[in-house]
Formats: C-alpha cells, structure tokens, sequence
C-alpha cells in the first residue's frame, strides 16, 4: 500500500550489483534531494521494495532474474503501483518489449548521460508523497512542506510534475508556459527555465512532453480509450504526435504497446488471484 507522507524526500531503490554504479546513483540522486536504497540481487531488491515502499525502482536488466523480479513487483497487490525502470548496458529491441510486458514503465538504455536519467526518474516521480492530488494540499504549500528536505531546483521539478499531472494545461489550452507556470509558483521565469536546463538538460516545454507521455502511457493501461482519445486527453495535438512520441520512447506504437500492456495486465490479475487464499 502507498504511504502518504507529506514530509519524506523522494525515494529510489537501485537494484545493480556494481559497487561503482551504485556509488555513481547515490552521488546524484543525494545531489537532488533524493533517498537511495541499494538491493546487489533481485530477489532482496523485489523484497525490500515491498517492505521499504520506494518511490521508483530502478533496476539492473543485466542481473540474474531482472526481468521476472520485474514481473514480480508488477503482479504484487503491494509493490503493483511503484514504477520501475529497467536500465539495459546491452539493450536490445526484444529485451525492452520483454521488459514492457512485465510491467515496467521504462527502458533506459546504456549509455546515457546522468541529465538523461534524472529527467526519467524525475517524470516517474510525478506521485512523490508531498506533491500527491490525494494530499489535498496545494503547490505553493507543498513547496512550503518540501524545503527542508529537497533543494530549490528539485521543489521547482516535482511542482511542475504536479501541476502537469493535475491537468492543469486543459485549463491554460495547452501546454503550460514557463512564464505561467512560474506565475503559479511564485518563482522567477528566467530561474525556472534555467533550473531544467541544470537538472535534466532539457527545456521546461520538452520536459512537460516527457510527463504528457507518461501520462498518455497510463491511459493506455488503465482506460479502455482509443489511443486517439488519448492522444486528445494527454495534451497532444494530434494522434500522430502520440505515435511518434511513443515509437520513439518505447520502440513501439501506442496501439501495440497497449496490446502488450493489456495481455500483461491479464496474467497480473490470474497470478494474484491464484495466490489470494480462498475459502
């Protein structure tokens, strides 16, 4: 079950075997106000994420039972809502279809720059406790709970995470702007776009189409819409944006991509009720 703590940082379990790499994680995630939990195998990574309840898991695709580990925390009626990436050294077109359909939500290949990662993990983080629509608590306020525990450029990141996800660009009639978005946050224009640029190394706007993504990702596994629907209720323009976002992102279309969810999702819920005692 998600816990709701409205006063945590970020959390971020790393399940990699390499003492260096993880050295390297814990480096950037404490620079942006993040928690990091190390599991060396799968098996105690699957464990510890249903007992420590991170945020994101990130994982090794590399290690023994990577994929089935995934799977495992997918089906999990207590680790099914933590997103999981999974990080590839060898990536390969079947490997990250495999991974898909076991339930993760992302395929980060190796090499890629660390602005690259932490743009990724910050779009999964959209849900961090503080910032949940379910807190009740507004932006500005959650700002207010958040600074003694994340940095000024992450409190800035996870707002905007907020904000998108709260579909606060269907009132604006599209994508936020910066100069509204900074409006809303009671920061500087210029000091927001420079903070992406720091964080993630990207702009405000190509971030937001990263969260738009996700959130048009979700749709496709939790809604019985058309990706033409979606493609309208997500903030894209049109549904070719969507399936060149989606080819792009996922080596996919978001119609195939749903198929593959929906088959997946399937097994999830016999596995589950399989394990349910009965009586």
């Amino acid at each position: 079950m998600q816990r709701l703590d409205v006063f945590r940082c970020p959390e971020v379990l790393v399940i990699d075997a390499r003492r260096p790499v993880c050295a390297l994680f814990h480096d950037l995630l404490a620079a942006n106000s993040m928690d990091m939990l190390v599991a060396s195998s799968v098996h105690t990574g699957v464990r510890m994420a249903q007992m420590e309840q991170p945020d994101v898991v990130l994982i090794d695709a590399n290690l023994d039972q990577s994929l089935a580990g995934c799977h495992r925390l997918h089906t999990a009626l207590d680790s099914a809502h933590i997103p999981v990436i999974v990080w590839a050294r060898h990536p390969a077109r079947a490997q990250q279809r495999q991974a898909l359909a076991c339930g993760a939500v992302d395929y980060l290949a190796h090499p890629l720059s660390l602005h690259t990662l932490l743009a990724h993990l910050c779009a999964h983080l959209s849900v961090a406790p503080y910032l949940r629509a379910q807190s009740g608590i507004p932006v500005r306020e959650a700002l207010g709970f958040a600074v003694h525990h994340c940095n000024r450029s992450m409190q800035m990141v996870l707002a905007v995470n907020a904000r998108v996800q709260s579909r606060a660009w269907e009132e604006e009639g599209g994508a936020l702007s910066a100069d509204l978005l900074a409006q809303q946050l009671d920061v500087n224009p210029s000091e927001l776009v420079s903070v992406f640029q720091r964080q993630v190394g990207m702009g405000l706007q190509e971030y937001q189409q990263l969260l738009l993504l996700d959130g048009a990702r979700h749709r496709l596994c939790s809604s019985a819409l058309t990706p033409a629907d979606i493609a309208a209720r997500a903030g894209y323009g049109s549904l070719r944006a969507l399936i060149r976002g989606f080819r792009q992102r996922y080596g996919m279309g978001p119609r195939h991509y749903q198929r593959l969810r929906a088959t997946s999702d399937t097994v999830s819920h016999r596995s589950r009720a399989l394990s349910e005692p009965h009586g």
